[in-house]
């Protein structure tokens, strides 16, 4: 906009996409879970390296680590795991292609139907070895 005037603003095609991950994972409490105990368990091992340095871990944090190491042993925790590698990395080159500074559209728009092609063909035939990836 600072090159010309006429220039109109587009939100970043990158960012839209991130923010649909978001929303989605929002709709599906299975998995919101997911990211949720994913974060408390990248906070409790924060706090482990930290308090290795001082005098040592509370009565709290070792049940919450305890809490947390139950949860993601189990087979919902794993699935959803496998799941949300397989999603994010099906969509990761669409989201490097839509970053780019100097962004073809017609390229983005290519890379936008593979990924809703491999994501429609994951979803009527990927269960099968999503499931013999989380066993």
């Amino acid at each position: 906009m600072k090159d010309s005037s006429s220039a109109y603003y587009i939100h970043c095609f990158a960012h839209q996409l991130q923010l649909t991950l978001v929303a989605m994972s929002k709709k599906h409490l299975d998995v919101e879970d997911f990211f949720c105990h994913v974060t408390n368990v990248l906070n409790v091992i924060g706090v482990s390296f930290k308090l290795i340095e001082h005098e040592g871990s509370t009565s709290n944090e070792r049940n919450q680590a305890k809490y947390l190491l139950s949860e993601i042993i189990t087979f919902k925790f794993v699935f959803m795991l496998h799941l949300m590698l397989k999603v994010l990395a099906i969509s990761n080159e669409l989201n490097k292609i839509l970053q780019k500074r100097d962004q073809d559209i017609v390229n983005a728009v290519k890379f936008l139907n593979i990924t809703k092609k491999r994501l429609q063909d994951m979803r009527e035939t990927g269960w099968e070895s999503l499931l013999d990836d989380v066993y």
